[in-house]
């Protein structure tokens, strides 16, 4: 879980400088947190993508 929270930390931080809403961020955050957790061969299910994901926006915005 912790290579997955520090993969969507970085994520999250390539995301932040593009023109989209914190939506579409977050959606594409996701989308790609799940290929890289698929093609590591991490277990880890969408809403553990889901909470990593948040988990790295929320302390990005805090």
């Amino acid at each position: 879980m912790e290579q997955l929270k520090a993969f969507a930390t970085q994520v999250v931080l390539s995301l932040a400088d593009k023109d989209e809403t914190n939506k579409s961020k977050k959606r594409r955050a996701v989308a790609l947190l799940h290929e890289k957790a698929k093609s590591l061969g991490l277990d880890a299910s969408e809403q553990d993508i889901d909470k990593a994901v948040e988990e790295a926006y929320t302390n990005e915005h805090s």
